[in-house]
């Protein structure tokens, strides 16, 4: 995780610098990080492009920060790509209640082939 976690705050500076990424950091009381996310949020989609937790209670705080952002900004729909910290869809049968509960409703996304226009 440490070197994850240095490898990633090391290209920090140039992730910053692309303005489409909103960049969240939880940190423990010494300033340390616990966990990061980089977002790209649109008027009504949020994508989690990639994120980093030490821990199940580091990466909760931040996925709350975060949802709650959402909400202030009227964003309907959180995207996160499959297994990682913040992928959802391996999680147990009661995590997966619970954020039922919460108003989640988990789907498998993929891109679709774009038609093609029949020759005249």
């Amino acid at each position: 995780m440490a070197r994850e976690s240095e490898a990633w705050m090391s290209g920090v500076p140039e992730a910053v610098a692309r303005s489409e990424l909103t960049i969240v950091v939880a940190r423990d009381e010494d300033g340390r990080p616990l966990a990061w996310a980089a977002a790209i949020v649109d008027d009504m989609v949020c994508l989690i492009d990639k994120a980093l937790a030490t821990s199940h209670e580091a990466r909760w705080a931040l996925h709350d920060h975060i949802v709650r952002l959402l909400i202030a900004r009227r964003v309907r729909y959180l995207l996160a790509e499959g297994g990682g910290p913040f992928g959802a869809l391996g999680l147990t049968p009661n995590v997966r209640h619970f954020q039922h509960l919460l108003g989640y409703e988990l789907r498998h996304v993929g891109p679709v082939a774009k038609p093609s226009c029949p020759s005249s």
